[in-house]
């Protein structure tokens, strides 16, 4: 008595081998319950690379003739052995594809070999083909256009044609050949559906189309935009075509190509089509308009809704594309990106966006800005590759999308942690709703070079943009229009709180400007060398500035004196911040640490010791009890305010 097996159990071993094709056909043939099922998949479709394959089976047909019926395609290499034979015995034979098997041998489409098809070769094909329902032909090469056709027309009852990498080698020469190809074709009623993939010679797709244009009732053209076919400009003779089907590649001129496309289906309306879809490989990501080339022309806004709105007065539609670039692609980035370009077609389902690399969770290039929101919620980081992301508290990646032409240089959020200002290298600063998926809320432009800071006032009335040129502008956050310009040399840091905005100048002072009216306060003068940090204490009664003259300066901002001199470093200074409640103050140097200094004294109170190389960036942490500082020894440090012990160290750089 035979075992059998649960059929849980049979699934059970199919999954655990499905990486072994070996393990599972052998598994297949053995088990009885599998096996006839696995004989009508395993002779169903078959292979053949060579003439003695094609005898071989031939011969085992021969003597099981029960397995004749069960044969529905064969693939085979025309250059080989023509297999009429095969296909006399096949009852149920419907499917025929001829490809070179060993394509992959030829570098080059020119240097396959030729198809050569002798009269009775193609007379056999008449006689036995007439099964023959789907003919697919696959990277081969002919000698001539009316070659190709001429097999094509071998196979009288086909009703569907595919078409991959074909090349004709000769220039077609007669115009009677060609127009007795077309005619031949015109009488082709069974002849409903075609598929061109990429590869097929222009011609010959022409040729194919325009011959078949009266009966065919489904097509998909894979081409380029910039090449219109003839029988595409007569969509009034397409009287049975239904669903249209269009493919193509999206490169460096993606807008032009997208553009293309709108105006084709905008002009070619068959009286009975109703189905469209379009695909696209795209190659480049121009379409993100990631660029640091300058500032990107293409409104891609409007170009992709126009494609949007042609495709919508279709019955049914459809838009999908495939990422393909030479560096892995982010997933949810296009995604996020594409639906934002085409919104009708997202929500109701019928666009597809799918990479076919998928890059890990982060950023595809450096990233040159790092802040974190008042309310400890959300981190956001701008990078090179003209990207935000926006993470969560425990480095989780919660949103991300495309902010700018260009580099992204400065981030900074409002004080209620809603909205987030981006800078970038396209001259314009962006506020982002980051509580409505990102939603952009303005854009800021007016700036003439890369706004390298962007800030808000603590009470959220204003932002402060700065460009390359040292420009300063104010906006105002309820209407997002500019209400103040300094358009004088600022040189070294620029600070700025509610009444005060600060900024160096060439000759090494520091000025204070009033908000509200934009005039200059103060101009606060001391320093031998160029200022190189500045900030405000939390009460916007002190000023703290550093120098590239080793000094740490206190000012009061109303009478334009300074407190204290800070003199204990003994390189340029590069950054100073006061704690959050004003009573420290720390320094970050060039000499490699980090001083802390009672702000109310001038006292240093602790050194902060212990990196073995430039100290490049440092920060109070929100309730003031510790310091975090990077350095150029690739690592992070944690220092205690109270006695300057280091609590921990991170060198997973």
């Amino acid at each position: 008595m035979s075992l059998v097996l649960p059929w849980e159990v049979l699934e059970g071993i199919v999954d655990y081998a499905y990486d072994d094709s070996v393990l599972l056909r052998s598994f297949s043939l053995t088990c009885r319950q599998l096996r006839p099922r696995t004989l009508l998949f395993m002779m169903e479709r078959c292979y053949f690379n060579a003439k003695d394959q094609v005898f071989a089976f031939c011969d085992f047909l021969r003597t099981r003739s029960e397995f004749t019926s069960l044969v529905q395609s064969l693939f085979v290499c025309p250059i080989e052995f023509p297999p009429y034979p095969l296909i006399r015995m096949l009852p149920n034979i419907s499917t025929l594809r001829f490809i070179i098997r060993r394509f992959g041998e030829y570098a080059r489409p020119a240097d396959r070999p030729v198809v050569h098809l002798h009269p009775s070769t193609l007379s056999c094909y008449r006689m036995y083909g007439e099964r023959i329902r789907t003919l697919s032909l696959d990277h081969l090469s002919f000698t001539t256009y009316s070659d190709f056709f001429r097999l094509v027309l071998a196979f009288p009852k086909a009703t569907e044609i595919v078409c991959q990498d074909i090349l004709a080698k000769l220039p077609a020469t007669s115009a009677l050949a060609i127009d007795v190809v077309k005619r031949k074709l015109s009488k082709r009623p069974q002849l409903e559906t075609i598929t061109i993939y990429s590869g097929v010679d222009e011609v010959v797709t022409s040729l194919l189309l325009d011959g078949a244009r009266c009966t065919v009732q489904t097509l998909m053209w894979t081409g380029r935009l910039d090449v219109i076919l003839l029988a595409f400009l007569m969509p009034s003779e397409w009287k049975r075509l239904h669903p249209l089907t269009i493919q193509s590649e999206l490169g460096r001129g993606a807008a032009d190509d997208i553009e293309r496309l709108t105006r084709l289906l905008a002009n070619f309306r068959p009286p009975s089509l109703e189905d469209v879809s379009a695909h696209f490989l795209v190659t480049e990501n121009g379409i993100l308009h990631r660029s640091n080339e300058g500032v990107e022309d293409t409104d891609w806004t409007g170009v992709c809704s126009k494609l949007e709105e042609a495709l919508s007065t279709f019955r049914r539609q459809r838009l999908s594309f495939l990422v393909s670039l030479e560096v892995p692609a982010r997933q949810r980035l296009w995604s996020r990106e594409l639906g934002r370009l085409f919104p009708a077609l997202r929500d109701h389902n019928k666009l597809a966006v799918t990479c076919k690399s998928i890059a890990a969770v982060g950023h595809d290039d450096n990233v040159l800005v790092v802040v974190v929101s008042p309310d400890s919620k959300w981190i956001a980081s701008g990078s090179e590759d003209s990207t935000i992301i926006v993470w969560d508290s425990d480095g989780q990646l919660c949103d991300e999308w495309v902010a700018h032409h260009g580099d992204v240089y400065s981030l900074a959020f409002s004080p209620d942690s809603r909205f987030l200002a981006s800078g970038g290298r396209d001259s314009k600063v962006v506020v982002w709703d980051v509580n409505q998926d990102a939603r952009r809320v303005a854009t800021l432009e007016g700036h003439t070079d890369d706004v390298q800071r962007c800030a808000w006032s603590p009470d959220g009335t204003t932002i402060i943009s700065v460009d390359s040129d040292r420009t300063v502008r104010l906006w105002n956050t309820k209407t997002f229009q500019q209400f103040h310009l300094c358009d004088g040399r600022h040189e070294g840091p620029i600070s700025f709180i509610h009444l005060w905005l600060a900024s160096g100048d060439e000759n090494y002072h520091c000025c204070i400007w009033d908000v509200a009216s934009g005039t200059l306060h103060k101009v606060l003068r001391g320093h031998t060398q160029l200022l190189s940090g500045a900030a405000f204490d939390p009460m916007s009664t002190r000023l703290a500035t550093a120098s590239c003259d080793h000094t740490v300066r206190i000012w009061d901002l109303e009478t334009g004196k300074p407190i204290f001199v800070l003199q204990q470093h003994t390189g340029g200074v590069r950054y100073v911040e006061f704690s959050p409640d004003g009573s420290l103050l720390m320094s970050e140097s060039l000499d490699k640490t980090t001083e802390i200094w009672d702000a109310s004294t001038g006292v240093m109170t602790m050194p902060v010791e212990g990196h073995s190389d430039d100290v490049t960036a440092a920060c109070f942490s929100p309730c003031g009890r510790y310091i975090a500082s990077a350095s150029r020894d690739k690592t992070v440090r944690l220092w205690r305010t109270n006695g300057g012990s280091c609590v921990a160290t991170f060198s997973e750089h």
